[in-house]
């Protein structure tokens, strides 16, 4: 109910009591609240959405939340306090450790107050090269390759008429790609046949795979 350096002290004065009387003494207690807001960017300068992040007190962690469409998180209305906020790692992201960079802190919320701050994430991206051959090592056109993480698909291509496809992979995450041979063609099903898997980049890295192809 205290905002920072407020007085305790809550009185009322210039109470008349008269022989017999009772009286209620209302005293309005107000909570002290305000608010903090924080904008997550990445190098270029572009809002990030969904970015994890933690509010916390020097007592404990108060929120877990993740920015929002504006690439801002939002406290809602939290008690007068100093508060710090902390970046989580997240795939397709780099972060460098630092005050300022990582995390802001002393942000002290007084009555009434919005506070605001802003971070900066550096995307992070690598380059998947898969390729489709037959036993012979001749390209394979129209092969599908479906780029994919434990939880969800992320995007499919077609090979080109030199048998090959290129995705820009989240770096830091592990993903897989598998192959569905274009009619004519069959494939082994298994892994590092059908499909590779635990396939994880560093930022700027480039890897290659390549399915071989049975004719039928």
């Amino acid at each position: 109910y205290l905002d920072v350096n407020e007085s305790p002290a809550l009185y009322k004065d210039e109470i008349v009591v008269e022989g017999g009387s009772s009286q209620l003494v209302p005293i309005a207690i107000a909570k002290c609240t305000g608010s903090i807001a924080v904008s997550v960017k990445d190098q270029g300068a572009q809002a990030v959405a969904g970015y994890p992040l933690t509010l916390y007190t020097a007592k404990s962690v108060t929120q877990d939340g993740v920015t929002g469409a504006d690439g801002v998180f939002r406290s809602g209305v939290i008690a007068c306090d100093e508060y710090g906020v902390s970046l989580k790692a997240s795939a397709g992201y780099v972060l460098t450790p630092g005050r300022g960079k990582t995390f802001v802190d002393g942000l002290v919320v007084h009555r009434g107050t919005a506070l605001s701050a802003a971070l900066t994430v550096q995307s992070c991206t690598a380059t998947l090269a898969v390729s489709a051959t037959d036993a012979a090592g001749l390209p394979v056109a129209g092969a599908r390759f479906t780029l994919y993480t434990a939880s969800s698909f992320l995007s499919t291509l077609n090979s080109d008429a030199g048998g090959r496809a290129t995705f820009p992979v989240p770096c830091g995450q592990d993903v897989g790609v598998n192959v569905v041979p274009p009619a004519g063609y069959t494939v082994t099903s298994g892994r590092g046949s059908s499909y590779f898997d635990g396939i994880n980049l560093s930022n700027g890295s480039t890897a290659a795979r390549t399915f071989i192809l049975g004719r039928q």
